[in-house]
């Protein structure tokens, strides 16, 4: 929901989304990560990104391919974070 908000410019809807994931203690950071990314907030995009490869998620083997990624592309810290999973550019 929270990054349907983000697509539509409610913003207060899609940060009211993010305050409700942090809520749980077991919530994947990726969820984070995509309303962060649609937000175009890239650093928390990114560190929501880096938890969620330390945590060992598996869906962190999609960033390569989520459109929803695509405006991190770019970020030397997202490229970093590709190759750390195995990916290369």
């Amino acid at each position: 929901m929270g990054t349907t908000y983000a697509l539509c410019g409610r913003r207060k809807k899609a940060e009211e989304c993010l305050d409700a994931l942090r809520r749980f203690p077991d919530f994947d950071p990726i969820g984070l990560a995509y309303i962060y990314s649609t937000l175009n907030e890239k650093d928390l995009a990114l560190a929501a990104l880096e938890k969620t490869f330390e945590r060992r998620s598996p869906v962190i083997l999609y960033i390569k391919v989520e459109p929803m990624f695509d405006p991190l592309r770019d970020d030397p810290r997202f490229i970093a974070l590709l190759k750390k999973i195995g990916f290369e550019k």
